[in-house]
C-alpha cells in the first residue's frame, strides 16, 4: 500500500468574513483518506469538506494538483461534513472508499481572526495518478 501525506491549505487568514479553499486534492485512487484541519486564534465560523467528480487528472510535476482548473459549480458539499467553529481547535475526517475524484476543504470565518492549516493523508493500492 502506497500512502502520502500533503498539506493542502498552509497558514489560511482567518479575518472579517474570510472563505479560504483548500487545494484540490487527488483521492481517485484512494482506498482510505483522512484530512484535519487545525486553527489557532479565535476565530468563529464553519469548515466544511466538498467533492468533485471531475475527471481531471492530477499533475505530478505541479504538486498533485488537478491537470485543468476544477470549475467552483463542479464542487459539491459533502454530507455531514461541516464544522462549527469556536472552541474547538481541530476537526478530522476519515473516508473508506470514496466514490469522487477530488476534495477539498472549505472554512468561512464569521468573526475573529487566526490561522488554518489543513493536511491530508491518502493510502491507496495504486501509484498517484
Amino acid at each position: 500500500m502506497i500512502s502520502y501525506s500533503q498539506k493542502i491549505l498552509i497558514d489560511g487568514e482567518m479575518t472579517g468574513t474570510d472563505e479560504n479553499t483548500s487545494d484540490p486534492l487527488w483521492v481517485g485512487t484512494a482506498t482510505v483518506f483522512g484530512i484535519q484541519a487545525l486553527r489557532d486564534g479565535d476565530a468563529a465560523g464553519s469548515v466544511k469538506l466538498q467533492a468533485s467528480c471531475s475527471p481531471a487528472r492530477p499533475n505530478t510535476l505541479a504538486g498533485n494538483l488537478p491537470s485543468v482548473a476544477i470549475p467552483d459549480e463542479e464542487w459539491e458539499d459533502i454530507p455531514d461534513s461541516t464544522f462549527s467553529v469556536a472552541a474547538t481547535v481541530g476537526w478530522i475526517w476519515s473516508y473508506d472508499g470514496a466514490g469522487f475524484n477530488w476534495v477539498r476543504a472549505v472554512y468561512t470565518n464569521a468573526s475573529g481572526t487566526g490561522t488554518i492549516n489543513v493536511r491530508a493523508n491518502v493510502k491507496s493500492n495504486e501509484v498517484l495518478g
